[in-house]
């Protein structure tokens, strides 16, 4: 362990969802996939999760990247919502370029 520096892990947490909105229903059908929606977080409690998503809750038409919250909007709506999470650990600097690419 002579010189050997272990390099500091960091966590950034995917969350994949299935909603039950018309979008949802529509990606499903056409990917088939099991998870239509996915956000970022930076931290294990999802209180900063982020992803390209409606900007108006009623109107999926109107969309950007967002900072999401699952106490409010689609989440609050479907509140059983089949979803996993995935935890990935990361290089600092990984994970502080994540941080810039967010807030760019």
């Amino acid at each position: 362990m002579d010189g050997e520096v272990k390099e500091k892990k960091k966590e950034l947490y995917l969350m994949l969802t299935c909603t039950k909105t018309c979008i949802s229903h529509l990606i499903k059908n056409s990917t088939k996939c099991k998870y239509t929606h996915s956000a970022i977080s930076l931290n294990r409690e999802l209180t900063e999760m982020y992803s390209f998503a409606r900007r108006r809750p009623h109107n999926f038409m109107i969309a950007g990247f967002i900072k999401e919250n699952l106490d409010k909007g689609v989440y609050s709506w479907n509140p059983n919502a089949p979803c996993v999470l995935y935890k990935f650990e990361v290089s600092e600097e990984s994970y502080n370029k994540a941080i810039d690419i967010i807030n760019d």
